[in-house]
């Protein structure tokens, strides 16, 4: 089986959401049409935003239907995490709280899409 490549996210404001991922990663997308932009991860996986109203075919989806995120290295990470998006204005769904994976930090994108951080209670899986 193959590797996912890319994961697009419906939103309704593309400059609004490219705004907020520009300053959530801390780089600018790659504007492939001026309906659809990408963010190339680090780890090769594509986060891409469509404007939902140019999307073919139609789809109604809607943000918080499903959820993406990342690890990072230790709780400081994650607790630096929580206190710039409370400064970027980040909507925070859930603060820090114990999971049973790890200590998780639950944000939301202006479309209500969500975005985990969290710290590892397992080791990641690499491959």
């Amino acid at each position: 089986m193959g590797s996912v490549d890319f994961v697009v996210l419906y939103v309704k404001d593309l400059a609004a959401s490219k705004k907020f991922y520009a300053g959530l990663f801390g780089c600018e997308p790659r504007d492939l049409s001026p309906t659809f932009s990408q963010f190339k991860m680090d780890s090769g996986l594509a986060l891409e935003l469509a404007r939902i109203d140019t999307v073919d075919p139609p789809s109604a989806a809607g943000g918080g239907g499903m959820e993406f995120g990342w690890p990072v290295e230790d709780e400081a990470a994650l607790w630096r995490t929580f206190e710039d998006w409370k400064s970027m204005g980040v909507v925070i769904a859930q603060e820090p709280k114990e999971q049973v994976y790890g200590l998780s930090l639950l944000g939301l994108d202006p479309d209500g899409h969500r975005i985990r951080v969290f710290v590892p209670k397992l080791p990641q899986n690499k491959g």
